[in-house]
């Protein structure tokens, strides 16, 4: 579309930004799967997890990038991959209603005197001392940042129509304001309870405000873990797809031999090394990275 409306010269530019955005999702993703799984770990061995320390995220997430992402990614079809949406939106829905139980029971209110809330340390327990309704400030940034990152799927449309049971614009178009109403429900239930329940300390990822021993937070990370890694392929897949894309646009005015290389990253010979490589350098930035709010 690019190329047919403003020239194939300056293609490369937006598979350019699409292969940054989804190389950053994935790397999100991965650090968000190494965070939950680790905690998860950690509630179900609690006397090894001490011992295992800062090891234990790392084994975790190469362990899974390892025997569920690698497969899940290999696979180039994602029409065979549609039975995950249905298992990473009921994921979504059940972390959700454990965050609203919390918001609604009082577990974590201020002054509560719950258990849960005392085994809090004090950087994640709920603060309000500067609580604004029109608090605006440069923070108000990695809002903006998280919801155009939220909201933006279309690097996937081709996918995704091509996969569409007797796909036509009209029945393409229902799909888009279900999903795309269904998110906004969600994404405004998750802030308004999330900052209720924690406000300014509410964390880049909600769930690592719960008490570690909070069952219903167990569950809600549980699920999360699941539809994150159900979800991987789909942001993996539009990181795969724009790279190949962004090669095949520059190979034709890169010098013979980068050209060359260009060539060999997007043949469908070389499908399994790019997925591999791919893989490799967003999990290794993500057993660096602590914060997700870095990348977004």
């Amino acid at each position: 579309l690019w190329g047919t409306t403003l020239g194939e010269g300056t293609a490369w530019v937006v598979d350019g930004a699409i292969v940054l955005m989804c190389f950053l999702s994935t790397l999100i993703y991965s650090t968000i799967i190494g965070d939950l799984f680790a905690s998860l770990l950690s509630s179900a061995f609690p006397a090894a997890a001490p011992a295992a320390g800062r090891f234990l995220r790392s084994g975790v997430l190469l362990a899974l990038t390892a025997t569920v992402l690698t497969p899940l990614c290999l696979v180039k079809d994602l029409s065979r991959l549609a039975f995950t949406s249905t298992v990473g939106t009921g994921a979504v829905l059940a972390t959700a209603a454990v965050v609203i139980t919390r918001a609604l029971d009082g577990s974590y209110a201020p002054g509560s005197g719950s258990a849960l809330l005392a085994s809090l340390p004090d950087e994640l327990a709920p603060c309000f001392k500067g609580a604004s309704a029109w608090k605006v400030d440069a923070a108000a940034a990695t809002l903006f940042s998280n919801l155009g990152l939220s909201f933006r799927a279309h690097y996937n449309v081709p996918s995704f129509y091509a996969s569409l049971r007797e796909r036509s614009k009209r029945r393409w178009a229902k799909c888009c304001v279900y999903a795309f109403g269904l998110l906004t429900a969600l994404y405004a239930t998750m802030m308004g309870t999330g900052y209720a329940l924690f406000g300014e300390a509410a964390s880049s990822n909600l769930l690592n405000n719960f008490a570690p021993t909070d069952k219903l937070a167990v569950g809600a990370r549980a699920a999360t873990g699941v539809s994150i890694l159900v979800g991987y392929p789909l942001a993996f897949k539009g990181l795969y797809d724009a790279l190949r894309g962004l090669c095949i646009s520059l190979a034709p005015s890169l010098p013979r031999r980068l050209a060359r290389v260009a060539r060999a990253v997007s043949s469908e010979a070389n499908h399994a090394p790019l997925v591999l490589s791919l893989l490799g350098a967003a999990t290794a930035l993500a057993l660096t990275l602590t914060d997700i709010a870095v990348p977004v």
